[in-house]
């Protein structure tokens, strides 16, 4: 993200939750580079492709760099009875 930009983590959330994209995941770890500065794992549940690319193309806009580190099919558990 760029540095200290007020919101910059709500911003980038934002462009996701307009869409009606589901985060499922979040995590914050630190970069080894700076001292104070992180970077954030999103895990992203969506229907539609298209939707997720104005998302990512929205936060490239906004100078937030971005690097999809794969895809994966989720499993839905039967209800037990």
């Amino acid at each position: 993200m760029p540095d200290n930009l007020p919101g910059a983590l709500h911003k980038a959330l934002a462009t996701f939750a307009w869409r009606g994209i589901d985060l499922t995941k979040l995590e914050s770890r630190p970069l080894k580079t700076t001292l104070g500065e992180y970077f954030f794992i999103v895990d992203a549940k969506y229907d539609h492709p298209p939707l997720l690319a104005y998302a990512l193309e929205e936060m490239a806009s906004m100078g937030i760099t971005y690097k999809i580190l794969g895809k994966y099919d989720v499993f839905q558990m039967e209800s037990l009875k």
